[in-house]
């Protein structure tokens, strides 16, 4: 029995030190990079962000962390295979209510951004 605890204890004391690491790696990227905020923020948006039904102008934006502009632009150019995905992801109903709204919840922002 004391065998077992053992060997989970070093497992969940190996997948500390693998997410200490982790965390290390990109805390260093983000001081490197010399704005840690920025960098999160397109770290974040590159890993969500679907780039290929994004346009190359969309894909600038993205690149550059601009997301104001990224936003503006996919308002005006919305493709009718973002509709169809957003209407799927979230129902007929509640895509009507977030149309006028326009308040998603974390859990929608989340499967919506797979729309983009």
């Amino acid at each position: 029995m004391f065998k077992i605890v053992k060997t989970v204890f070093m497992l969940i004391m190996i997948l500390v030190g693998l997410v200490i690491i982790f965390a290390s790696y990109h805390l260093y990227k983000g001081f490197k990079s010399g704005d840690i905020t920025s960098y999160f923020m397109k770290y974040a948006a590159k890993s969500i962000v679907d780039r290929t039904k994004l346009s190359p102008t969309q894909v600038e934006y993205l690149d550059a962390g601009d997301f104001e502009s990224l936003v503006k632009d996919i308002e005006q150019n919305i493709t009718q295979e973002q509709i169809d995905c957003f209407t799927n992801s979230v129902g007929d109903e509640r895509a009507k209510e977030l149309v006028i709204d326009k308040n998603p919840t974390p859990q929608e922002i989340l499967k919506l951004s797979k729309c983009l």
